[in-house]
């Protein structure tokens, strides 16, 4: 592995998550020492309920944490793939109201104008704090799938883009710019198919193709929680 990545593999996702939630609570404890307040950003899926079930249970100032997804569906928050609705029903200080939550949606149905809006709000809050991403099998992280155009440049800046895989709902993702600029990165992936994955990325040069690149290269290190 890259000197810029650092694994831990774990026996299930239980004990990933486990270790991911303490270890995301002491960088968050050690940026609101710092700074007053915080950034985090968690992925959808089913893969880190466990991890973000464990985080809220951690004893920290919950009223001055920001959390947001790392991508959401072009669905209502109340709909079952909504990442909105998953994180509030697995991270209870977001569920019960005890943290912040910026929602990736604007009451406009356009993706591209809810892009823009959504782009200039993140734009003056400065790097993310801490980011958690997730990781297809295609490796593709939040919603920038191979082929993305923000993965060859174009709109790479763009804190919010839009996404629109084949087959699947129009989407709102995190940029490269954002996931890259976070200050604490960490990707939970689960599976050998996945880790053989990370690896080919390791080996490519080809962020189109491996989207999962965009977290590799940028300042500090990546932090892999692996489970398989």
């Amino acid at each position: 592995m890259s000197a810029r990545i650092a694994v831990r593999r774990f026996p299930s996702i239980e004990e990933a998550s486990a270790q991911l939630a303490e270890d995301v609570a002491d960088e968050l404890r050690r940026v609101l020492a710092r700074a007053g307040e915080a950034t985090l950003a968690v992925p959808g899926g089913t893969t880190p309920v466990p991890f973000l079930e464990r985080l809220g249970a951690q004893g920290l100032p919950w009223e001055r944490v920001l959390v947001l997804p790392t991508d959401e569906r072009c669905v209502p928050p109340d709909h079952p793939r909504s990442n909105e609705r998953m994180i509030r029903a697995a991270l209870a200080p977001v569920r019960e109201g005890r943290a912040r939550f910026m929602p990736l949606r604007t009451e406009d149905p356009d993706p591209a104008a809810a892009a823009r809006v959504l782009s200039g709000a993140m734009a003056g809050r400065g790097p993310i704090d801490v980011c958690v991403s997730g990781m297809g099998e295609d490796a593709h992280v939040a919603s920038l799938f191979p082929g993305h155009p923000a993965l060859s440049g174009d709109g790479e800046g763009a804190p919010v883009v839009v996404a629109r895989p084949d087959g699947l709902d129009a989407r709102l993702s995190l940029g490269p710019s954002l996931l890259a600029g976070a200050r604490m990165r960490a990707l939970l992936i689960a599976g050998l198919a996945k880790w053989a994955v990370l690896h080919e990325a390791l080996e490519s040069e080809n962020r189109s193709r491996y989207p999962v690149r965009v977290l590799f290269g940028a300042p500090g290190s990546l932090k892999v929680y692996s489970a398989t």
